[in-house]
């Protein structure tokens, strides 16, 4: 809650709510108001102001604590055994023990970072910025570059990707960084920061990977948050981090050691001021009230205090293809009636995704004025699992904007989409067998001339028996073979009857995969080294997670071996940021099958599929 009240939500939505008003004045005057002179801030104000507030804050919270009987101490604290923590020089023992710290801002260590501001100082500037760049394009930067827009800084938001928030719903991305642009932020898409350049008149430059830009008062990093674990002492109780330093914690929020626990963003879960309160209340339940809890993570809404803002519950397009196939897609894009009087190019995007099969709502999006307090009652909705048909029966209010959400009848999309599993059905039912896929080997291989592995579980071996099986697929011309379902403890078997076939059998290990067990694997696969990106069931992902990045620097000290990182791989920009990561090759299945499932004809889905095939290629060289 400290971060939250003095260095975060609270703050950030003062200065929020101080950035509006340029836009209203100019709204208002399509109402008839007129101004003899132009408005003007004061930013020393603002900022006393905001600080008092907190102050008043900081006391309530301390006399919540002090009427529910807590002794608060003040200090620096560090555990030194699992019951006991030093808080500068004096000790304190306990049956358990919480780490509830939070996180810092992450600076990159780039030449003049020196120079740079994080989010926490950017509250409590000394004067406003009248140039800033802001490096980030998630939420925190881009709140941040709707503040200084508001209050007449001339902004410019530098990310790495072509598109800002990495993670929301796409047609969300897509409209709130037209909607920012329209309002005078430059957006500089695909650059990285490589250094800050502080010139003789005070001024900085930024140099990104596509060049250099000048005149900046301010360069401010929104690069993420890192877990603020350094110098606990939690490494020597035994306390396991993991490699972004955030707390490793099971479902009831137990570290490694059964007296600690922790919540919060310090465990790197679902990083929010009141899913970290939902934490703390399941922990305490679970301590003090003898009823197991674990927190329940399922539809989380969030907010984006960006300029318009944002509110989303539930799943994105994307994840609502990913985990039911066949979805609905409800969308409204309208200019709201209090734009319409002053000509601004202000618009509203809402967004409904409804599974298909059962009619439930997935997910809630929305972007536009008031957006943050519409999604509060439509996350009840959606954690309720109410379906579209629910929505219909509900009478809305009018005129307002939320009643959209209840009136939107006729679908933009319908997406029908086959899984691998369906597709594998469905090719066992046309009487694909092993046979029939080895003939068709033996016909396309000889035109080849890359290598070519064979990706199969132990079944189809088992069946064929594994001598005549491996002399099989040799005989065809195959050279690799995956299996994905024997563990690494009953390969040998397997490796010595397919080096009898000069046939290399390529191993997987994948993010849970731990140290050891993973450097094991590495020194005994052949040919190349599997990385699975994800877990749960194949299927084409929207995004590629961080943690494969760390996984692939860990791969590569420990050999010299290709690493091919594949399970959800399906866009060339996914192709083009692991290979950045030093990636060897890509392993992409899932998203093939959908589209030649797509497809209107056979000879169509082959045209698409080597299209896609070409791009993948061409990002990952």
């Amino acid at each position: 809650m400290n971060k939250c009240v003095l260095r975060g939500c609270v703050p950030k939505k003062l200065l929020v709510y101080a950035s509006k008003y340029t836009h209203e004045f100019e709204d208002s005057h399509g109402f008839g108001w007129k101004y003899d002179t132009e408005p003007s801030h004061d930013w020393s104000t603002l900022i006393a102001n905001k600080n008092a507030e907190l102050q008043r804050l900081t006391g309530i919270y301390k006399n919540i604590l002090n009427n529910a009987n807590v002794k608060l101490i003040e200090g620096r604290g560090k555990v030194i055994d699992p019951h006991t923590v030093d808080v500068d020089g004096k000790i304190y023992t306990t049956r358990n023990i919480l780490i509830a710290v939070g996180g810092r801002p992450f600076i990159p260590d780039i030449p003049g970072r020196e120079f740079a501001i994080d989010s926490d100082a950017a509250l409590d500037l000394p004067s406003k910025p009248k140039k800033i760049a802001i490096v980030g394009g998630g939420y925190i930067a881009l709140e941040f570059a709707g503040i200084f827009n508001g209050l007449n800084s001339e902004v410019h938001v530098f990310i790495r990707q072509k598109k800002v928030l990495r993670g929301f719903d796409e047609d969300v991305r897509d409209f709130v960084g037209e909607q920012m642009s329209l309002r005078g932020i430059e957006f500089h898409t695909e650059e990285s920061p490589e250094a800050i350049i502080k010139a003789g008149d005070g001024s900085f430059s930024l140099k990104t990977s596509k060049g250099t830009v000048d005149g900046f008062s301010h360069v401010m990093f929104a690069t993420g948050r890192k877990p603020n674990t350094k110098n606990l002492g939690l490494e020597n109780v035994g306390v396991k981090l993991a490699k972004n330093g955030a707390i490793e914690v099971d479902e009831y929020s137990r570290t490694s050691v059964p007296s600690i626990y922790a919540v919060g963003d310090v465990t790197d879960r679902i990083n929010l001021t009141p899913v970290a309160l939902m934490e703390g209340m399941a922990l305490a339940k679970t301590l003090f009230q003898n009823d197991p809890t674990k927190p329940d993570y399922r539809a989380v809404p969030c907010a984006v205090f960006s300029q318009p803002p944002i509110g989303t519950v539930g799943l994105t397009e994307e994840q609502a293809i990913e985990q039911y196939g066949d979805i609905d897609v409800f969308t409204s894009n309208f200019k709201p009636l209090k734009a319409t009087l002053s000509g601004l190019p202000d618009r509203v995007f809402m967004k409904l995704i409804v599974c298909a099969n059962t009619n439930k709502v997935l997910g809630v999006h929305m972007c536009g004025e008031d957006s943050p307090e519409i999604i509060q009652g439509f996350g009840v909705a959606v954690k309720a699992g109410l379906t579209k048909a629910d929505f219909d029966a509900t009478v809305g209010v009018h005129p307002t904007a939320a009643e959209e959400f209840v009136t939107m009848r006729t679908p933009t999309r319908k997406i029908r989409k086959e899984s691998s599993e369906a597709a594998a059905t469905r090719s066992l039912e046309k009487g694909t067998n092993l046979d029939s896929i080895l003939d068709m080997l033996d016909k396309v291989l000889p035109e080849l001339s890359c290598p070519v592995s064979l990706f199969t579980y132990y079944n189809p071996i088992l069946k064929r028996g594994l001598g005549k099986f491996m002399s099989s697929i040799r005989d065809v011309g195959v050279q690799g073979l995956v299996v994905p379902d024997v563990p690494l403890e009953e390969t040998e078997f397997l490796r010595k009857e397919a080096l009898n076939n000069s046939i290399e059998l390529v191993l997987l290990t994948t993010p849970t995969t731990p140290t050891e067990r993973m450097k094991r694997i590495v020194d005994a696969s052949e040919g190349f080294i599997y990385l699975v990106s994800s877990i749960g069931v194949t299927g084409a992902r929207a995004s590629v997670s961080g943690k494969v990045q760390s996984l692939l620097k860990d791969i590569k000290e420990a050999t010299d071996k290709p690493v091919a990182v594949g399970f959800g791989i399906s866009k060339p920009e996914h192709v083009k940021q692991i290979a950045g990561w030093g990636a060897d090759g890509v392993i992409v299945g899932s998203a093939m099958v959908r589209l030649l499932g797509d497809a209107k004809s056979p000879a169509e889905g082959l045209k698409e599929l080597e299209s896609l095939t070409k791009s993948l290629k061409s990002a990952l060289l």
